[in-house]
């Protein structure tokens, strides 16, 4: 009886060990396993435009509400979709 707590004592700290590893790897690890995406590729140049055409704060006030046009757009776009799928699987026959 007296393995069990060493094991057990001993298992908690490799669990803690490898998931502390996984946090701090996670960085790299999404870099290389999600190549850049077609946003990523052109939301680059169009965010250093908006930043060149007003330096300092104002620039990042507009990168901010192009973000954020962009975060509500995808909201609204996923409604639709959801919206879209329920009305189709109403009308289908079960």
């Amino acid at each position: 009886m007296a393995w069990e707590g060493k094991v057990s004592r001993y298992l908690y700290i490799v669990t803690l060990v490898i998931a502390g590893e996984m946090v701090f790897g996670l960085p790299f690890h999404v870099a290389r396993f999600f190549r850049p995406t077609l946003l990523e590729v052109f939301f680059a140049p169009i965010a250093g435009r908006i930043l060149d055409a007003t330096p300092g704060v104002g620039g990042f006030m507009n990168l901010f509400k192009l973000l954020a046009a962009i975060a509500v757009l995808g909201v609204i776009l996923v409604a639709w979709l959801l919206r879209l799928k329920r009305n189709k699987s109403s009308a289908e026959p079960v």
